[in-house]
Protein backbone atom coordinates (compact mmCIF):
# COMPACT_ATOMS: atom_id res chain seq x y z
CA UNK A 1 0.00 0.00 0.00
CA UNK A 2 2.60 2.96 -1.01
CA UNK A 3 1.47 6.42 -0.69
CA UNK A 4 1.16 6.89 -4.65
CA UNK A 5 -0.01 3.57 -5.55
CA UNK A 6 -3.05 4.85 -7.71
CA UNK A 7 -1.17 7.17 -9.62
CA UNK A 8 1.97 8.71 -9.94
CA UNK A 9 2.50 12.06 -11.65
CA UNK A 10 4.76 15.10 -12.87
CA UNK A 11 4.60 18.04 -10.91
CA UNK A 12 7.06 20.51 -11.42
CA UNK A 13 9.68 21.57 -13.80
CA UNK A 14 13.39 19.31 -13.07
CA UNK A 15 15.55 21.05 -11.46
CA UNK A 16 19.23 20.80 -11.82
CA UNK A 17 21.27 19.53 -9.35
CA UNK A 18 24.74 18.20 -8.44
CA UNK A 19 23.58 14.95 -8.18
CA UNK A 20 20.99 14.78 -10.92
CA UNK A 21 17.37 16.15 -12.17
CA UNK A 22 15.35 16.36 -9.22
CA UNK A 23 11.75 15.89 -10.03
CA UNK A 24 8.98 16.58 -7.47
CA UNK A 25 6.23 14.43 -8.19
CA UNK A 26 2.56 14.02 -6.62
CA UNK A 27 1.24 9.86 -5.70
CA UNK A 28 -2.45 9.00 -4.83
CA UNK A 29 -3.01 6.21 -2.78
CA UNK A 30 -6.03 4.11 -2.31
CA UNK A 31 -7.79 6.13 -0.15
CA UNK A 32 -7.60 9.01 -2.57
CA UNK A 33 -4.91 11.35 -0.74
CA UNK A 34 -2.77 13.76 -2.72
CA UNK A 35 0.74 13.52 -1.56
CA UNK A 36 4.31 14.90 -3.31
CA UNK A 37 7.68 13.05 -3.73
CA UNK A 38 10.89 12.65 -4.88
CA UNK A 39 12.60 11.76 -8.15
CA UNK A 40 16.08 11.62 -8.81
CA UNK A 41 17.09 11.12 -12.68
CA UNK A 42 20.74 10.95 -14.07
CA UNK A 43 21.53 14.27 -15.50
CA UNK A 44 23.26 12.56 -18.70
CA UNK A 45 20.51 10.08 -19.34
CA UNK A 46 17.02 11.12 -17.63
CA UNK A 47 15.36 7.46 -18.39
CA UNK A 48 17.96 6.36 -15.72
CA UNK A 49 15.87 6.54 -12.07
CA UNK A 50 18.73 7.12 -9.60
CA UNK A 51 16.05 7.74 -6.52
CA UNK A 52 12.39 7.21 -5.92
CA UNK A 53 11.50 8.57 -2.57
CA UNK A 54 9.82 5.56 -0.48
CA UNK A 55 7.92 7.68 1.39
CA UNK A 56 6.29 11.66 0.81
CA UNK A 57 7.77 14.31 1.41
CA UNK A 58 4.44 16.70 1.57
CA UNK A 59 1.42 15.07 2.96
CA UNK A 60 -1.83 17.24 3.66
CA UNK A 61 -1.67 17.76 7.13
CA UNK A 62 -3.22 21.36 7.65
CA UNK A 63 -6.55 21.94 7.84
CA UNK A 64 -6.37 23.93 4.91
CA UNK A 65 -4.89 20.91 2.73
CA UNK A 66 -6.83 18.38 4.37
CA UNK A 67 -10.07 20.99 3.75
CA UNK A 68 -13.74 20.33 4.27
CA UNK A 69 -16.10 19.11 1.92
CA UNK A 70 -18.37 22.18 2.75
CA UNK A 71 -15.22 24.55 2.23
CA UNK A 72 -13.01 23.13 -0.47
CA UNK A 73 -12.23 21.57 -3.90
CA UNK A 74 -11.14 18.02 -3.34
CA UNK A 75 -10.27 17.74 0.51
CA UNK A 76 -7.14 15.80 0.98
CA UNK A 77 -4.62 17.21 -1.74
CA UNK A 78 -1.02 18.87 -2.03
CA UNK A 79 -0.41 18.57 -5.47
CA UNK A 80 2.31 20.85 -7.12
CA UNK A 81 2.57 23.44 -9.37
CA UNK A 82 5.72 24.41 -9.52
CA UNK A 83 9.51 24.79 -8.12
CA UNK A 84 12.17 27.32 -8.37
CA UNK A 85 15.83 27.72 -6.54
CA UNK A 86 15.64 30.43 -3.97
CA UNK A 87 18.54 31.88 -5.72
CA UNK A 88 19.33 31.70 -9.43
CA UNK A 89 21.77 28.94 -10.26
CA UNK A 90 22.44 26.88 -12.68
CA UNK A 91 23.38 23.40 -10.49
CA UNK A 92 22.04 23.22 -6.94
CA UNK A 93 23.85 22.25 -4.32
CA UNK A 94 23.00 20.32 -0.82
CA UNK A 95 22.20 23.98 1.21
CA UNK A 96 20.30 25.28 -2.08
CA UNK A 97 16.91 26.18 -1.13
CA UNK A 98 13.98 25.28 -3.26
CA UNK A 99 10.54 26.86 -3.50
CA UNK A 100 7.94 24.51 -3.82
CA UNK A 101 4.25 25.85 -4.81
CA UNK A 102 1.26 23.45 -4.21
CA UNK A 103 -2.31 23.10 -4.22
CA UNK A 104 -4.17 23.22 -1.20
CA UNK A 105 -7.25 21.03 -0.98
CA UNK A 106 -7.59 21.94 -4.89
CA UNK A 107 -8.64 25.61 -3.18
CA UNK A 108 -5.87 27.65 -2.27
CA UNK A 109 -2.12 28.14 -3.28
CA UNK A 110 0.69 27.37 -0.67
CA UNK A 111 4.56 27.46 -0.96
CA UNK A 112 7.16 24.95 0.73
CA UNK A 113 10.52 25.37 1.50
CA UNK A 114 13.21 22.65 1.50
CA UNK A 115 17.05 21.94 0.37
CA UNK A 116 18.11 19.45 -1.72
CA UNK A 117 19.85 17.96 1.12
CA UNK A 118 16.41 17.83 2.67
CA UNK A 119 14.90 16.01 -0.42
CA UNK A 120 17.65 13.70 -1.20
CA UNK A 121 19.04 10.96 0.98
CA UNK A 122 22.71 11.21 1.66
CA UNK A 123 23.49 7.73 0.86
CA UNK A 124 21.89 8.55 -2.43
CA UNK A 125 23.91 11.91 -2.82
CA UNK A 126 27.31 9.72 -1.86
CA UNK A 127 26.49 7.02 -4.04
CA UNK A 128 26.00 9.53 -7.17
CA UNK A 129 28.91 11.08 -6.54
CA UNK A 130 31.37 8.02 -6.20
CA UNK A 131 29.76 6.45 -9.35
Amino acid sequence: MMWDAVKIGAGAQPLKAKYGWLLITHGVDYAHIYRLGIMLLDLANTSVLLYRSPNPVLEPVEECEIGHPDTCWVPNVVFSCGAIPAKDKKVLEDKDEILVYYGAADTSIRVAIATVADLTPKQIRDAVLTD
